[in-house]
């Protein structure tokens, strides 16, 4: 078993209280593969996990404006889940749906998974960045995978061994893990959000 967070630090990273329901978060993360272009969602409110699921169950029926974080239970980093996709009838985008869009293209018709690899890894390296009560923590990726639907079905209810995923994070205390949903590939059962990705963060400050 690799390092951990101390209990008492998780949800503490770069300046960030990512368990803070009371102040909401910014997220900014690149607009395109080669261009210094950002795009920025403001005010997302932060839903920690809470231990009779309340929060969970708001994240996954009140689309738009909120993340929902946890601490992953081999590493003690943050979890970081948000939501992508077009709202129907308002057709709000969600907070990840430009990122998904530019890793996978269409969603009914999503670039290959070879395709998928190569993007992933053009943006290794790139910065996001997060701020919160004038606290600015800026990241770099450092891993990014995709789950097909059956790491996704292996994983509903170990969500909180992400990092197992990946390989394990080198240093947890300086770490990130976002989440987010993923098309279906051909091959994988029926839906439209089939798959996730799982993206590595580590703090560059």
């Amino acid at each position: 078993m690799g390092p951990t967070v101390e209990p008492g630090q998780r949800y503490l990273v770069g300046g960030l209280h990512l368990g803070d329901a009371a102040a909401p978060v910014n997220l900014v993360y690149p607009a395109s593969f080669d261009a210094a272009d950002m795009t920025r969602f403001d005010d997302l409110l932060i839903l920690p996990v809470d231990h009779n699921g309340t929060n969970y169950r708001r994240f996954v029926t009140e689309y738009g404006g909120k993340v929902f974080t946890y601490s992953d239970a081999l590493s003690g980093s943050v979890v970081l889940s948000v939501h992508d996709g077009t709202l129907r009838g308002s057709g709000r985008i969600l907070e990840a749906e430009p990122l998904r869009r530019l890793i996978e293209g269409d969603l009914y018709a999503p670039y290959a998974l070879d395709v998928i690899e190569v993007n992933l890894e053009r943006l290794v390296g790139r910065e996001w960045v997060l701020v919160q009560n004038g606290a600015e923590a800026r990241f770099s990726l450092i891993n990014a995978k995709r789950m097909n639907a059956a790491d996704v079905a292996f994983f509903h209810d170990k969500a909180a061994l992400l990092s197992a995923f990946i390989g394990g994070i080198p240093d947890p205390e300086r770490s990130l893990i976002m989440f987010f949903c993923s098309g279906r590939q051909p091959g994988e059962p029926s839906g439209t959000f089939v798959g996730r990705y799982v993206l590595l963060l580590e703090l560059t400050e």
